[in-house]
């Protein structure tokens, strides 16, 4: 992340699904994409309390996902995936450190189980 809170320095992320809940402090996202361009993602704390429950609409166009959420506010992201078998790559760039910039490169590999 370029100017980690707005400071002058760069902080990197990186996250094993087995250290998921160490690292983070919070549960595994569930996130399910629905036939009809709808999406919800559940985000829950350790105790198993919501956090953080956005929902929107969902496209693709070629190579991008684009991801609108309506609730609680309206952000769009966009991110190139790649799908291979049950597994999904995206890459793309967001406000991850919530500092008001969208300048943090954003991987993620994802698995269906």
């Amino acid at each position: 992340m370029p100017s980690y809170k707005n400071s002058d320095s760069t902080q990197n992320i990186e996250v094993l699904g087995k250290d998921w809940e160490t690292k983070m402090k919070v549960k595994n996202i569930q996130t399910t994409y629905a036939a009809n361009g709808t999406y919800h993602s559940l985000h829950r704390n350790l105790q198993g309390k919501t956090t953080y429950d956005p929902a929107g609409r969902w496209q693709i166009i070629q190579d991008t996902l684009i991801i609108q959420d309506t609730i609680p506010k309206r952000i769009t992201y966009k991110f190139r995936f790649k799908i291979k078998k049950n597994q999904i790559e995206y890459w793309g760039v967001e406000d991850f450190d919530l500092d008001g910039k969208v300048d943090d490169q954003y991987y993620s590999r994802q698995v269906k189980l």
